[in-house]
This record gives C-alpha cells, sequence and structure tokens, in this order.
C-alpha cells in the first residue's frame, strides 16, 4: 500500500513530541525517545557538536496504534519514521506510550551505546516500584554497521528500523555491569568524620596510579606536581608532572577508569586495550623552576586525554597524533617496553582495573621530518626511540 502525495505531505508535516532527552556522562552523544503520535524511537544522536562522525543511530521501540502489514517504503524515503509492521511485532496491541519518569537509559561505560528500560505498570496504570524495570531497546556501539540499527523487546523479526532483542547473556551482563559502574559513582559516601566509607571508582584508581608513577621514578609521596584537568566531566582525570635528570614527564592519572570506545570494533581482545593512561615526555627545560613553558603541553595532553571519548575512537601503540610544541609537530605513541627505554626506568606494571589490564602509552614527540621519515619506512621506531634515549 502507498500514500498518495497529500498523505504524505501531511505525515511530513505532523509534529513530533519528545519523550525524554539525555546526555551521556561523557557529554558526547545525547539520548532521545521521541514519537510522532504513530510510532515511539529511541535515538542516540552527536548532535552539532564538531569533528564527531557518530552521527544519528535510530531504533524503532513500538507503535502507538495498530501498525501495517508491511513497512510503507515512501515513508522512510520521506525521512519519516516508520511504523512496523503488525506481525513483526511481539504484541501488536502494545501501544501504551511512557512518560520520562517511566524511562531510564543506561549508557554502556564507554559512552558510545545505551539501553533503554521502562517500569512496569499495573493495570491502573501505576508504578511498581519493586519491580525490575523491564529492557525494551538497546543501541550498542555496532550500530549502523549492515543495516542494523538496534534491538527492541516487542520486535521479533529482522527489519530496517530494528532487530529482535537477541538471547545474549554477554550483552544483558554488560548492561548490567554498566548500570553497576555508573550507580558506584552516586553511591560514594563518607562517615561523620568526613572519611570516605564508600570510595567512587576514580577515588579507588587514580591513588594506586600516582603510587605506580612514584615508584617508577623513586620519588617520595607528594614530590609530583599534580593538577585535575577534567573537571566533573568524564572521563576524570589529572595530571601528574616529574622531572628526571634529563626529561620532564607529564602523566594522565585516572584516565584508566574509564574504557575507550570503539575497540571492540578493530580488536578480538578489547579488554586488553581498552583501558590506558598516557605519558608524555620531553627534554628537561632550561630553567628547573619555570614550569610556564609547559603550560601549552599541559593543555594538549589534557585534550588529548579526553579525545577518546570526545570523537568516540581509541589509542593504541603505533598510533600518531597532532601536537604542538617548540619543533615538534606530532606525537607517536609507545607501548611501556619501549616507552621506559626512553626514561632508563623499568616497567612498572599499572594496576588492573574492573578486571581489566590498563596499559601505558608513551608519547613521544616528533617533527614534521621524523613524522614523513616514519610513514616512509626511512626511520623505524626502534632508531627514534634510540634517538631519544641519547637525549
Amino acid at each position: 500500500m502507498s500514500l498518495d502525495p497529500p498523505d504524505l505531505k501531511l505525515l511530513q508535516a505532523q509534529e513530533t513530541h519528545s519523550v525524554l532527552f539525555q546526555t551521556s556522562p561523557y557529554g558526547n552523544l545525547d539520548a532521545i525517545v521521541e514519537h510522532d503520535g504513530r510510532a515511539l524511537y529511541f535515538y542516540l544522536s552527536a548532535g552539532q557538536r564538531p569533528n564527531n562522525r557518530f552521527g544519528m543511530r535510530a531504533c524503532w521501540v513500538r507503535n502507538l496504534e495498530l501498525g501495517p502489514h508491511v513497512i510503507n517504503q515512501e515513508e522512510m524515503e520521506a525521512g519519516i519514521a516508520p511504523m512496523l509492521p503488525r506481525y513483526d511485532c511481539a504484541d501488536p496491541q502494545l501501544t501504551r506510550l511512557p512518560t520520562a519518569d517511566s524511562l531510564e537509559v543506561v549508557w554502556l561505560e564507554e559512552g558510545n551505546g545505551a539501553a533503554l528500560f521502562e517500569l512496569p505498570v499495573t493495570g491502573s496504570g501505576l508504578e511498581q516500584p519493586e519491580s525490575r524495570p523491564e529492557l525494551i531497546a538497546v543501541i550498542p556501539p555496532w550500530s549502523g554497521l549492515d543495516g542494523f540499527h538496534g534491538y527492541a523487546s516487542n520486535c521479533i523479526n529482522e527489519s530496517s528500523v530494528c532487530w529482535p532483542m537477541p538471547d545474549n547473556p554477554l550483552l544483558m551482563q554488560r548492561i548490567d555491569s554498566a548500570r553497576e559502574f555508573w550507580a558506584s559513582w552516586a553511591d560514594s559516601t563518607s562517615d561523620a568524620e568526613g572519611r570516605s566509607v564508600t570510595a567512587s571508582p576514580f577515588a579507588i584508581q587514580q591513588p594506586q596510579v600516582l603510587a605506580n608513577y612514584r615508584k617508577r621514578f623513586g620519588i617520595e609521596s607528594g614530590a609530583e606536581k599534580y593538577y585535575a584537568v577534567s573537571g566533573d566531566q568524564f572521563p576524570l582525570r589529572g595530571l601528574a608532572h616529574h622531572r628526571t635528570d634529563r626529561l620532564e614527564v607529564i602523566a594522565t592519572a585516572g584516565m584508566s577508569v574509564c574504557p575507550q570506545p570503539a575497540v571492540e570494533m578493530f580488536v578480538d581482545d578489547p579488554a586488553n586495550f581498552r583501558r590506558i593512561e598516557l605519558a608524555l615526555v620531553l627534554p628537561r627545560q632550561n630553567n628547573p623552576d619555570d614550569l610556564d613553558a609547559l603550560t601549552p603541553v599541559m593543555e594538549q595532553l589534557s585534550g588529548l586525554s579526553g579525545y577518546p571519548w570526545q570523537q568516540l575512537t581509541w589509542f593504541r601503540d603505533g598510533h600518531t597524533c597532532g601536537f604542538k610544541f617548540g619543533e615538534y609537530s606530532a606525537l607517536l605513541l609507545l607501548d611501556d617496553a619501549n616507552g621506559s627505554r626512553l626514561t632508563g626506568v623499568e616497567p612498572e606494571r599499572l594496576p588492573e582495573f574492573r578486571g581489566d589490564p590498563v596499559n601505558l602509552l608513551w608519547m613521544l614527540p616528533m617533527t614534521e621530518l621524523q613524522l614523513a621519515q616514519l610513514k616512509e619506512g626511512t626511520l623505524t621506531v626502534d632508531e627514534l626511540v634510540n634517538q631519544w634515549s641519547s637525549v
């Protein structure tokens, strides 16, 4: 069945209504639930955020009236969110319109996917607080690939607007783990004397990272300079500044609390790559008491330490990124074995977090010439490290 032009224009002009709008803890995506009176949809959107290539992902949740026999392709081509055919619905009569108070968004820990829950209701429409919320839709990180957009509990057949909710214990565990992770930030408490009783994930991990740096560089507790750089923006992190007899070392502290997004799209064992801290090395500045020259470096490293979540990407050894300081124009990321050669200290394994190993990635500054030579193969990573080791 097709719509004649007047009906199609009428649908195009039909107003949409927002039920829920929520920004992720990373500030990188918005979760939106909206409807046009015919169908309810769950969206994840990057909005107008600069350089964020996520775009928008859309997943049908339910029809708000009895669905058609088939998806109307003309509606889709006209940019109208279509209704799911009635025979593809687990319950074609489920046309209830939820309220914002009855919905809950659970963001995945990486911030590039989310699950939508609805509180059960009684026949009178009253919520049952003691009941567990029902998972009604999921937009996972692999949404947007191969014609897949998301999972819906009221869907029983794969379609262009949603797939059935999978019987996948790992996905369910991941969502439950994310719920527990975000709740743990709100559950941190102190006793009457101000002593921490239940610490936040950051308060647990960051001191261990700083202790690792002290042991690695042989400095006393409190001797390093520490700077908080994230405010309340996830991932929470700070920068620790250490000096050796030859080098300035600036390292992130706490970045590893949040797993990097997109890792699972590129490697089979994402747990081994998704948690990192960054350490930047520079030749020691001439004036040991003047740190003003390092301010631009601190600012750039602060930005880079939030980059994976803002741009929904990830860092690993071998990656390069832009950097501006003196003669340097790029950074090469090295694993801890190679990076530790720069400072002449033995690698000291960082503490695990939530069962994952944490990798310290060293950021080695390069000139424009060195970067070009590295890309064309006339300069190897080993040669570049050797050059720095002799500084």
